[in-house]
């Protein structure tokens, strides 16, 4: 499975420093997979990215620390117009 990103926000801003990633974007299947009954289709995922901007999938698990960072990253997505 591959994600193609369509929109990103994340916390906190600036360089330099890890982010958590709240995304929007499509999941593609390889056609072994879509044999398997997969289909692509559109979704959310939260992802990290370190601090040189590489993204870190973790056994596809991103772990949001609060309650707060959730809603901000939800309020940036939202008002972006893409949640």
């Amino acid at each position: 499975m591959k994600f193609v990103i369509k929109n990103e926000v994340s916390h906190p801003d600036g360089e330099g420093t890890w982010k958590l990633c709240f995304q929007w974007g499509t999941f593609t299947f390889a056609e072994n997979e879509k044999k398997d009954g997969f289909e692509d289709a559109d979704g959310f995922r939260f992802i990290w990215r370190d601090s040189k901007g590489h993204l870190q999938a973790v056994r596809g698990q991103a772990k949001i620390p609060d309650k707060q960072m959730l809603f901000l990253l939800l309020a940036k997505a939202s008002r972006d117009g893409w949640f």
